[in-house]
């Protein structure tokens, strides 16, 4: 059996902060994986937008450039890395983390600078994830959702040794406190996370901008529009109608049995992004 895969995705600063930190990237493998993420950068004098920014093309390069594939995995002359695995998610996050904690290092401005990561992979109707802080990924199956990746932050933690109850986790100020970030230390271990996939599933790529002011519910009901596109229109729109307080990705990925001719299909507003964002860089 084969499967075809849509994605789209967009981002949004909100109604209250100038710039935004968020980036997220849609792309293709030679071996037809679809790989998207979502990266939510932090850090002050724009340190953020810069981290999330070296993540993204680390990302990008990893996957679709054969000279950056190289340097991440080695020699051309050895065998091409498997792309599905958690040793190449690992090298990939590492060396983003290697990028970002080398420019803070060398910029005193930058210094504490990082980025949350989502990073996620479809092989057929499998799905891996690599996760580091507290974007999100959520599974959209039959009329429900599912939370897929656990945040790295304080109040999980809290929430995992029994010291608050994931209701009281989700009014708690200190909920965007996170304990795990690329780029902040030397060394970052991400999360691995394995699911099948079924046709007609959705998986819900989210910055905290989104589910700190949309609730599970809203998540699910918005998710479940005809079209990608529309869910992650409305999807932000939601976010800012409760305030948006803060930067707002969302990547929306829906696979289904192809039928062997079908094309994958993928938004180009991630790549789009990346480059607008570079350009502005020069300026």
């Amino acid at each position: 059996m084969t499967y075809s895969v849509k994605i789209t995705g967009d981002t949004n600063p909100g109604r209250i902060r100038l710039n935004n930190e968020d980036r997220f990237g849609i792309l293709e493998t030679k071996n037809r994986e679809m790989v998207f993420f979502v990266a939510d950068g932090m850090g002050g004098h724009l340190a953020g937008e810069v981290a999330s920014s070296h993540m993204a093309e680390t990302i990008q390069h990893a996957f679709s450039d054969k000279k950056s594939l190289e340097d991440t995995w080695g020699s051309e002359k050895k065998s091409s890395p498997d792309f599905f695995s958690n040793d190449y998610l690992q090298h990939v996050v590492e060396k983003g983390n290697t990028k970002i904690f080398h420019h803070a290092m060398d910029d005193m401005d930058k210094r504490g600078m990082g980025t949350t990561l989502t990073l996620s992979i479809i092989r057929d109707n499998q799905l891996k994830i690599a996760q580091v802080g507290d974007s999100r990924a959520y599974l959209i199956r039959k009329k429900s959702i599912r939370l897929l990746t656990k945040d790295h932050s304080l109040v999980q933690n809290e929430v995992d040794l029994g010291l608050i109850t994931p209701e009281e986790a989700l009014w708690d100020p200190r909920k965007n406190i996170i304990t795990k970030a690329v780029g902040i230390i030397a060394k970052v271990e991400p999360d691995f996370y394995d699911y099948t996939l079924e046709p007609k599933d959705r998986i819900l790529l989210c910055s905290d901008g989104l589910y700190d002011l949309v609730p599970e519910n809203e998540l699910l009901h918005l998710s479940q529009k005809k079209s990608l596109e529309e869910c992650v229109h409305f999807l932000i729109d939601k976010a800012n109608a409760h305030g948006g307080k803060d930067n707002v990705t969302v990547v929306m990925a829906e696979i289904n049995y192809s039928n062997g001719i079908e094309k994958q299909n993928k938004s180009q507003k991630g790549f789009w992004f990346f480059k607008k964002l570079k350009k502005e860089e020069k300026a």
